[in-house]
């Protein structure tokens, strides 16, 4: 690897004897001196007029609010930060990028207040509420066609033009894109936008907003500029004199002038800035830390970072519009960072592709590593760019609001010599709403359109249903080693050649040591495109296929419009994976009795099986218990025989039926043991054992309000084992 890390992470903080601590509190007044915790400032903007020096620290007072933008013109330096910080006891201190509303009056179902100024974002109790849209949430007009400054839909032509005039428009232009503008023109059936947009694919899916004719459902609001008036439709029996309502007015939290380097921003929180909460702005800007702090509610970023060597660590970004975090600059990291909720909405943000991703590079040897992404609308971290690392992030609920992209992504020739390895994907299968027909097949990682020499390894990608590792069209030299696929449509798809004329296949890739492990009779293991019929991926060997529940879907084989499938052996006959493994079981489906165990921390874990024999991949016998290495899984096959005694164990669901299940209180098994005593334990998916004890056939239950909610195994055992799966709901 080029990552020289030494560059990565070099933040000094030295207090010198002639630094200048200032202090801000929101009972503080700017007549004081400012430079101690009885004297302090009240204002940013009196803050704003110091002029720093390297070791200067300002320090907000915890659990306090100061609104406005912290301008940053003077740094530190490599020796000595300027350091923004809190003092006190409390929460962080909250740099706000909102202004209250209050005033209220009622209007039939609405209310009114009065507001001059400019309104990019409105919330309550901090919550983000709807810009007035029609029609409303989850519903929308289809359009015919298409340009990049208009479309047209017959339907217009029966809608009343107060809905259109004077409105913006949200057009789903692709499968990987919502774009916004305003209306400029409406005419018969044709809309003409105010700034170009992709040109949209017929028959997709738009809606309008920003008009008080749209103005119909609870928690939408409008701001008519022109009158200064703010529209709010609240809940039922909500008044918003009541509540603390607030606009976003200040762009961002704080900026970085042209230069400003060497800056350490710590324990502090930033709200409802209507761009950023901070704005590296400047490829000048260097050495910019941000730690343990706090961001949401930022219309377009939570950090946008265009400076070199820059760090975001230990930090959490909730409910940003646009992109939660975007690295433009090389040499950075982020780390140890939380982000959920992000992108979800598809009026709001930047709009465009790449909007609503959580964690966006598009720079060179950066290191993403250790960050939690739940819940984000397009990808969990998308990385183009050379020689960076993406490790030991836990991937959630990506792809919230699109279907092509992936929770892991990287796209074009610029991304090369890139490493994803010993992450963990989840739930993450796209959404076509909007789409007409959609093609698409969401993966979780995803490599796009000539990435090269880049390495996908030892990731885990479990609880998701659609396409595990994608390779796109006219990549080449990427190794592909260690991975777990459980479960998913395609397993591995490699789609070698796009369309003819404009066709490039896919060469010298590198797949070994992966586990494709169908949890579905109808998914394959692999999925190979090959519209010129010319297809040779590279090497593929040494893998683990299993396919328990279908023979001819190991693999499939596209050639112009006919497609293939192959059985285990028949796919080897074409000379790949001579020496890869097979499912050495079959099940009807939906049996199975495999489990995935997993490990995501950085320290080897024992995972305590019980008395269960179980098999891993190469038929070995596991019993006790298996080491897991730091962010890894393992999948492994019970056989339902008891490690110390033999006992085959019993699992025809009707000898054991737990009612109710999923419960929350009580389990019961009804009568057919017929035995005077059983022992039961109760295990997690680790197999831990979390519960155990004697029971009575004659009563025949088990309390389980002691159990987290989730997935538990309930085992009886006498002279036979009894296995049930039971969730705690």
């Amino acid at each position: 690897m080029k990552i020289i890390y030494t560059l990565l992470i070099t933040f000094v903080i030295v207090f010198e004897s002639e630094a200048t601590n200032y202090y801000l509190s929101a009972s503080g007044n700017d007549g004081n001196a400012g430079t101690t915790p009885a004297s302090p400032w009240k204002s940013i903007s009196k803050l704003n007029t110091v002029t720093y020096a390297p070791g200067d620290t300002v320090f907000f007072k915890r659990s306090e609010v100061f609104p406005g933008t912290i301008v940053v013109n003077q740094g530190g330096n490599s020796s000595s930060s300027l350091v923004f910080t809190a003092y006190g006891a409390g929460d962080s201190p909250i740099i706000i990028g909102s202004e209250d509303v209050t005033g209220w009056t009622a209007s039939g179902n609405y209310y009114t207040a009065p507001y001059t100024g400019t309104v990019v974002n409105f919330f309550m109790n901090g919550k983000e509420q709807t810009l007035a849209r029609y029609p409303n949430e989850h519903v929308y007009l289809t359009l015919d066609s298409a340009q990049t400054l208009y479309l047209h839909d017959a339907a217009l032509t029966s809608l009343n033009a107060n809905l259109i005039n004077g409105s913006g428009i949200c057009v789903h232009t692709s499968q990987w894109s919502w774009e916004k503008a305003n209306v400029s023109s409406f005419s018969g059936d044709k809309i003409t936008y105010g700034s170009a947009m992709l040109k949209a694919i017929n028959n997709y899916g738009y809606f309008l907003n920003n008009n008080l004719t749209h103005l119909d459902t609870a928690r939408e609001w409008y701001y008519d500029a022109g009158a200064h008036i703010l529209y709010y439709y609240p809940p039922a029996g909500v008044n918003p004199n009541t509540k603390t309502c607030s606009v976003s007015v200040y762009p961002n939290g704080m900026e970085l002038g042209h230069g400003v380097s060497h800056v350490y921003i710590l324990h502090c929180a930033f709200e409802n800035q209507s761009n950023a909460g901070v704005q590296i702005g400047n490829a000048s800007n260097q050495h910019i830390t941000i730690d343990g702090c706090y961001f949401s509610g930022q219309y377009n970023y939570g950090v946008n970072a265009k400076g070199k060597y820059c760090r975001i660590t230990d930090s959490y970004f909730r409910e940003v519009d646009g992109i939660a975090v975007l690295v433009t600059g090389v040499g950075s990291m982020v780390d140890h960072t939380y982000f959920i909720n992000n992108g979800v909405t598809r009026e709001n943000g930047l709009g465009g592709q790449l909007n609503g991703t959580a964690l966006m590079c598009a720079s060179d040897s950066n290191y993403f590593h250790h960050n939690i992404i739940d819940s984000t609308g397009y990808c969990g971290i998308s990385a183009d760019g050379a020689y960076n690392v993406v490790e030991r992030n836990v991937i959630n609920h990506a792809m919230l609001i699109e279907n092509d992209g992936a929770a892991l992504k990287g796209w074009g020739p610029g991304t090369m010599h890139s490493i994803y390895r010993n992450n963990f994907i989840s739930n993450s299968d796209g959404n076509t709403e909007g789409t007409h027909q959609a093609g698409f097949v969401t993966p979780a990682i995803y490599f796009d359109f000539s990435v090269n020499n880049c390495t996908i390894a030892n990731n885990t990608v479990y609880n998701h249903s659609k396409k595990g590792i994608f390779q796109n069209s006219s990549n080449h030299h990427n190794t592909i080693m260690g991975n777990v696929i459980h479960g998913g449509s395609f397993l591995l798809d490699l789609n070698g050649t796009d369309l003819a004329p404009s066709a490039v296949p896919i060469t010298n890739m590198v797949i070994k040591h992966n586990s494709f492990f169908s949890k579905d009779n109808n998914s394959l293991i692999i999925r190979q495109v090959d519209y010129m019929g010319n297809f040779n991926a590279g090497t593929l060997d040494s893998n683990y296929y299993f396919q328990p529940y279908t023979p001819n879907r190991y693999a499939m084989r596209i050639l112009g419009m006919t497609s293939t499938y192959y059985t285990f052996p028949s796919w080897k006959a074409t000379g790949n994976d001579p020496h890869t493994v097979k499912s050495f079981v079959s099940w009807t489906y939906p049996v199975s009795y495999d489990t995935l165990i997993m490990n995501k921390t950085d320290n080897s874990v024992s995972i305590n099986l019980g008395t269960d024999k179980f098999l891993d991949l190469d038929s070995n016998v596991i019993c006790g218990s298996v080491i897991l290495e730091p962010y890894s899984s393992k999948i492994l096959i019970a056989t339902h025989v008891d490690c110390l005694t033999g006992i085959e164990e019993d699992i025809n669901a009707g000898q054991i039926m737990l009612y109710p299940n999923p419960a929350s209180h009580e389990v019961r098994i009804p009568g057919p043991l017929n035995l005077p005593v059983s022992t039961y334990e109760i295990t997690d998916t680790y197999g831990r054992i979390v519960l155990a004890g004697s029971m009575d056939p004659g009563k025949g239950s088990v309390n389980i309000q002691s159990l987290s909610p989730g997935l538990y195994f309930i085992t009886l055992k006498n002279d036979k084992i009894y296995r049930a799966k039971l969730i705690r709901e």
